[in-house]
């Protein structure tokens, strides 16, 4: 009879606190915080040897605000190695923006991962974790991409 009402108790727990079950489920919509999603795609062009090869687009498909790129970090990991990408050209990753400010992820605004006098991703190809992080807090979106 005890584990019945233990069993009877979890369970209540789990539908009474909605969103304390995971720290990284997806957050609902409202109209009171700001939320982000992101969808990442293999470039249209073949991944070579070289160190310059085009490797992504990554779009929005939905944000309620453009993001400041002083609190933007793109990270791409591909088996051990973690490179990160900038829209200046200090990193193994470079980004390119399909918008009007160069100071912000626009709303709807298309960017397109480079590879940065770096080989990333060799001719075989490979797959690319992403990881978006604005302001401490991750973005939820495509988490990775096999990139060919």
């Amino acid at each position: 009879m005890r584990k019945g009402i233990l069993s009877l108790f979890c369970v209540m727990l789990l539908f009474l606190m909605p969103g304390c079950t995971s720290p990284w489920e997806l957050r609902t919509i409202d109209d009171t915080e700001p939320y982000r999603l992101y969808k990442a795609n293999d470039s249209e062009g073949s991944a070579t040897n070289d160190s310059n090869d085009t490797m992504m687009s990554i779009r929005w498909t939905q944000s309620s605000e453009e993001l400041n790129w002083d609190l933007v970090s793109i990270m791409l990991e591909v088996g051990d190695t973690v490179y990160r990408c900038s829209i200046h050209t200090d990193e193994a990753c470079l980004i390119t923006q399909s918008g009007e400010h160069d100071n912000s992820w626009e709303t709807n605004e298309i960017l397109t991962l480079l590879e940065n006098d770096v080989n990333i991703v060799g001719s075989s190809g490979a797959t690319i974790v992403i990881r978006i992080v604005y302001s401490g807090e991750l973005i939820q979106g495509t988490d990775s991409v096999y990139v060919v």
